[in-house]
């Protein structure tokens, strides 16, 4: 997203914010006005229930009937109230009308209980006019007293149907009273719950004021400081990176998940230092040939003096210590002491030691050009693999050749490659282990990896392998390797070890296909 879309984003998600804001001060206004007329249902609801209470202490006080049927007309009241405001008052209700129902068949069954009692009464005043004050008395107030009125009628006339019939009123009195008390304060929760829930919409709306606005605000801010910060950050880091470049370091900057211009310019700037990279690396690493070219030629001019100031002496030492040898063989034993025959025999082996050495100074300041053709590569390798077989019985390496490619190579020098590669192999391994030679290839280049279960390279020697008179061998010339290296790198290739190896070694050569155009 553009710089410019973003200032554009955050401006209206601020906008936006001011909008949710109306929108629900609006429909707040609504559920006020709803929540009001609910609270002025419960408040009618309670009064109902205060009213209610207030006849029933009445009725119970005068034992009045016209206080009765108050309180039939608020116990309709309410159940009506109850039944039209289960939308609006969710929570209660359902208590509310099974309290009015019980209430209602209890008052009832006190209403029964009490014109029961006044037969009863009749019946024992015409029986003894002596008692009608007292019994007189005991009817206007037995609803306020069940009790004493029970224990008063006992006294002036022992009657156990009277009397049960008063306990069982006193009872019904009771729980009636307790119904009354459960009604009125399920209607004070009703009440409660509805003020609470109108003050929870009326302080939401102001809440909802008091931070929607500064947040719109802050927000439109916070996103506008944010957005400058970041593009200047993310700039300054360009700019001390692009001065980094400058100085001749090419560190990558982090890889942007925005797509503004800042992130494109960035991503164009990596893809500029990955090029300056690549670029130095390829510089540095022709230095390093042209570096290691000069060493071979001055190693090469000293290799063939040295060569020839020491090819005449070494052999005359050799012609000389073979004569005497000779001379030796023909006198007695007893007549020679051991330490002149050691000797001598010291003599030959140092002497074809160092001729060696010196063949291998001759073949590697030759470095004469490969006289290339098309070869087949599988041949070249069996055929050497075949006279190092015969020649130091291989029979504990277990040899392998997998793939039949071709190259533009010299065979005889190649031959000479894989001489000194194999005998480093079957050195490594003590004459026993696995010996493998894979051949693959591409459109342009045969790839060679030889892969032995030696005692391997060490990390810090892998670079110097190649470089001339550097053996890891305490008997080694050092020059084998180089000689290789000078080899492949005549033929237009390129030899090295594979660092991902964890045991043993595996050289990897390149050749081309085809001739290399000069």
């Amino acid at each position: 997203m553009s710089i410019q879309n973003k200032i554009v984003l955050s401006f209206l998600l601020s906008f936006s914010i001011i909008i949710i804001l109306g929108i629900s001060a609006y429909f707040d206004f609504y559920k006020i006005k709803d929540e009001l007329i609910s609270l002025e249902i419960a408040e009618i609801i309670r009064t109902n229930s205060l009213q209610l209470r207030r006849h029933e202490k009445n009725y119970f006080l005068y034992t009045d009937l016209n206080e009765l049927q108050w309180i039939y007309r608020y116990l309709d009241k309410l159940r009506s109230l109850s039944k039209k405001s289960h939308k609006r008052l969710k929570t209660g209700l359902n208590r509310l009308e099974k309290k009015i129902n019980e209430y209602q068949m209890n008052i009832n069954r006190i209403k029964t209980i009490g014109e029961q009692f006044h037969s009863d009464i009749n019946i024992l005043k015409k029986k003894n006019k002596s008692l009608i004050s007292i019994l007189d008395y005991a009817e206007s107030t037995y609803l306020e007293h069940p009790v004493r009125m029970a224990n008063l009628i006992i006294m002036a006339n022992p009657n156990k149907s009277t009397l049960s019939l008063l306990n069982h009123l006193n009872q019904e009195i009771k729980s009636l009273r307790s119904l009354g008390e459960n009604i009125l304060q399920i209607s004070i929760e009703i009440n409660v719950n509805a003020r609470t829930r109108m003050e929870n919409i009326i302080s939401l709306s102001q809440t909802s004021a008091l931070i929607l606005i500064p947040i719109a605000f802050i927000v439109g801010l916070f996103l506008l400081i944010i957005i400058s910060q970041n593009v200047v950050k993310r700039l300054k880091l360009l700019m001390n990176t692009v001065e980094q470049s400058a100085k001749g370091d090419f560190p990558m900057l982090p890889v942007p998940q925005q797509d503004d211009e800042v992130s494109k310019l960035i991503r164009t700037f990596n893809r500029m230092e990955e090029e300056l990279i690549n670029r130095d690396e390829e510089l540095f690493r022709k230095e390093q040939e042209l570096l290691q070219n000069k060493k071979l030629a001055a190693l090469g001019t000293l290799a063939a003096g040295v060569a020839h100031e020491l090819n005449n002496p070494l052999s005359n030492i050799y012609l000389a210590a073979q004569t005497i040898s000779r001379e030796m063989n023909e006198i007695n034993k007893n007549q020679c002491p051991p330490i002149i025959r050691t000797s001598i025999n010291d003599i030959n082996s140092q002497t074809v030691r160092v001729k060696k050495i010196v063949s291998n100074l001759l073949e590697f300041a030759r470095g004469r050009k490969p006289e290339l053709g098309i070869r087949n590569l599988k041949e070249i390798i069996d055929k050497v693999y075949s006279q190092l077989e015969s020649l130091y019985h291989l029979t504990n390496i277990n040899f392998t050749i997998e793939g039949i490619e071709t190259a533009y190579v010299d065979g005889k020098q190649m031959e000479q490659v894989f001489i000194n590669l194999f005998n480093n192999a079957i050195d490594a391994m003590s004459y026993q282990g696995i010996l493998k030679v894979i051949l693959t290839s591409d459109n342009n280049n045969t790839f060679i990896q030889i892969i032995d279960t030696g005692s391997g390279i060490q990390e810090n020697e892998r670079e110097r392998v190649f470089e001339p008179f550097f053996s890891t061998k305490h008997n080694g010339t050092g020059l084998g390797l180089s000689i290789v290296y000078n080899i492949i790198n005549n033929h237009g290739g390129d030899i090295h070890i594979d660092p991902n190896t964890t045991s043993g070694t595996k050289l990897i050569i390149s050749l081309p296909k085809k001739r290399i155009s000069e």
